[in-house]
């Protein structure tokens, strides 16, 4: 069994190198005109089908129900009629929706790789590596992206907004092809964010799914309260109680939401110095559904020797609004939030274990490796949470 597993991947890895050999030479040659067109002959008939396009539609209209399942099966029907760009970045979108980062952000490097006619699926692949913390490794793939379309438009949007800190894309490429932005969705009886509302910060969520921390000056007055995960999830929430002496604030969610393999909790604050990783929903103009950003670097040190608050240490433009902190191994290790004076800092879970107890979960402090970023943020997508008011 092992030699034959080899022996397909090895299969497979010539036909995908045969594969985009003949889309390099077409596109030297200047034709055919799309990529799809190199390999199947039916590509100019069928990029239109009328059954092709419905089966887009399907997976679109899926998308914005909340239900990637669904969305995947359509999507991927309309993948098995032509080998084309919008079907795949439907289905890397649909795997979003599902919380699996890491398969989406995969299949997105082969389809902005292999449909080099379109500067759509390079985008998204951008803003994929730039939301999962490859700051670096997006704006390279936007600069090889112009290095063949200098006067696309979208890739010199994004590679502005990204040089520039922004923390969030344009409302704009929120809403419009290729989407950098999950569709919100409600669970149980919640009903949708009013036009009065507005994004207050970032969000974690605790207790299996069922509560959630918050600063509290996010909140602070708030008549309704929303939160939303990286999947587009939304659900209502009331003030439990607050916690004045962090500056924090309990929360039940009116329904659950999937926190997703049982998030292990750091047993101490990680050390100063050490590597970390912080996600958050950054400043925003409107309370509409978004990827949550990551960020890397080396956490800080206590504050004047008090071990309730230590010195964030990883920049985020447009200060912490909330987001969970997560040491090197990935286990959840604090809360971050924005001083009215000074630094950027976090609240580390062990300072509120008195407070919360069990809540915060299971406590470890076994040596482990780093986790990888994609992993990080993945775990990201469901415990950070974007937190909605209306005051």
């Amino acid at each position: 069994m092992g030699k034959l597993r080899r022996a397909a991947v090895a299969a497979l890895l010539a036909g995908s190198v045969c594969t985009l050999a003949l889309a390099q030479a077409a596109e030297r040659a200047g034709w055919p005109k799309s990529f799809a067109e190199t390999i199947d002959p039916r590509a100019r008939n069928a990029a239109s089908a009328p059954q092709r396009l419905a089966l887009l539609d399907d997976g679109e209209r899926a998308l914005r129900l909340g239900d990637a399942a669904a969305a995947q099966t359509a999507f991927d029907a309309a993948a098995q009629m032509l080998h084309a760009a919008d079907a795949e970045i439907g289905l890397v979108r649909a795997a979003l929706q599902a919380g699996e980062y890491r398969r989406a952000l995969a299949f997105c490097a082969h389809t902005a790789g292999a449909h080099r006619d379109t500067t759509e699926p390079a985008a998204l692949y951008a803003w994929l590596l730039r939301a999962g913390g490859q700051e670096a490794v997006a704006l390279r793939v936007l600069d090889e992206t112009l290095a063949r379309a200098p006067s696309d438009a979208l890739a010199l949007e994004l590679q502005r907004q990204i040089r520039d800190g922004e923390s969030q894309p344009g409302k704009g490429l929120r809403q419009s092809r290729p989407r950098l932005a999950p569709y919100a969705s409600t669970l149980g009886d919640t009903v949708q964010p009013t036009a009065a509302a507005q994004t207050a910060g970032s969000a974690v969520l605790i207790d299996n799914g069922r509560a959630a921390l918050v600063p509290l000056a996010s909140v602070a007055q708030a008549k309704t309260i929303w939160l939303r995960n990286g999947l587009g999830q939304t659900v209502s929430a009331t003030m439990r109680r607050a916690l004045p002496s962090f500056d924090m604030a309990l929360l039940d969610l009116n329904t659950p939401l999937d926190a997703g393999a049982s998030p292990t909790i750091a047993a101490r604050g990680p050390f100063a110095g050490s590597p970390g990783f912080v996600a958050d929903y950054g400043p925003k103009d409107d309370y509409e559904a978004a990827w949550p950003m990551l960020r890397a670097g080396f956490l800080g040190g206590a504050i004047g020797g008090d071990a309730q608050a230590r010195r964030l240490g990883i920049e985020m433009p447009g200060g912490a609004h909330g987001g969970p902190v997560f040491d090197s191994a990935g286990r959840l290790a604090g809360i971050a939030s924005h001083a009215a004076a000074g630094d950027d800092r976090f609240m580390p879970l062990s300072a509120l274990r008195s407070e919360l107890g069990a809540m915060l979960g299971v406590a470890d402090d076994a040596p482990s490796q780093r986790m990888p970023l994609d992993e990080a943020y993945e775990r990201a997508m469901r415990i950070a949470l974007q937190v909605i008011v209306e005051r």
